[in-house]
């Protein structure tokens, strides 16, 4: 897997694959779409991973799954019974042509802000 480069990375293809790094972590975000039910939540990353295995031209569309242990964490948080909680979540970026072009894993850590 490749590690995560800054933003400001010098080539094009590093600045590129910042980008797609950018759009994975923000459609893994439990915040990427906000419903009231997410007012007060703050997701935070602890830790990421993206394998980039193909080129990505044109449109992309990323998708985030969590696993049954995340939603465990998370649904408490969102009823209000706890005021944080860490879970990981796994996403997958596809070309407009359906090519899987990257995939990833990040670790979050969520809290409830009073």
């Amino acid at each position: 897997m490749q590690a995560l480069r800054s933003a400001g990375s010098s080539t094009a293809g590093e600045r590129h694959g910042s980008r797609r790094a950018q759009l994975v972590w923000a459609r893994s975000s439990p915040r990427a779409r906000t419903p009231p039910i997410f007012e007060g939540v703050v997701p935070l990353g602890r830790a990421a991973s993206l394998e980039f295995l193909a080129p990505a031209r044109g449109r992309r569309v990323a998708r985030c799954r969590l696993s049954d242990e995340a939603l465990g964490t998370l649904r408490p948080l969102l009823r209000g019974e706890t005021d944080r909680g860490r879970f990981a979540t796994h996403t997958e970026i596809t070309a407009a042509t359906g090519t899987l072009v990257c995939r990833g894993g990040f670790g979050r850590s969520v809290s409830r802000m009073p």
